[in-house]
């Protein structure tokens, strides 16, 4: 789907805005969301940020989504947690974890040295897979929204780089 060009600036505007109050050494920044599926409410996402002491990104959020398949509804409950590089936005460290439930289901991203290993826990058995980290690499989870955000950021100061 494609946004009219006034919302795709008001997005950018205000996202850049949400950048700003988290860079400096003001209190976290820290939004809600509320999700829809098909128009109705079906869950929120709730997102804190701020910094770590080399100044990159830290971003944390709790999900509640409810869904239905026309025969019940089930709750489906997960945390995630983003560190992204503080000039460059790229992908550090990234962990999503189910808190529905007793399964203990997560997965574990870590980007070092050019690298990403990714550390699956399912159903109590643990997977690892290796892979190069190819340039301008990010990482948007499909159930996570807020992540949708950084690309934006990381392309607007790319522009602003190229004009000055």
């Amino acid at each position: 789907m494609k946004f009219p060009i006034i919302a795709s600036l008001l997005l950018a505007e205000a996202l850049c805005a949400a950048s700003a109050r988290a860079e400096g050494n003001e209190p976290s920044y820290r939004q809600s969301y509320v999700i829809l599926i098909k128009g109705d409410i079906a869950g929120s996402e709730n997102v804190t940020e701020g910094r770590d002491g080399d100044g990159n990104i830290l971003s944390a959020s709790d999900h509640e989504v409810f869904v239905t398949d026309g025969l019940g509804t089930k709750r489906m409950a997960f945390a995630t947690k983003l560190q992204l590089a503080k000039e460059s936005y790229a992908p550090l460290h990234y962990s999503y974890r189910y808190t529905t439930g007793e399964s203990g289901d997560s997965y574990e991203v870590v980007v070092k040295d050019g690298q990403i290993n990714r550390t699956l826990i399912r159903n109590g058995r643990m997977s690892e897979a290796k892979a190069l980290l190819k340039p301008d690499t990010i990482i948007l989870d499909f159930n996570v929204y807020h992540q949708y955000d950084y690309p934006a950021i990381r392309r607007g100061k790319r522009r602003a780089a190229a004009v000055q």
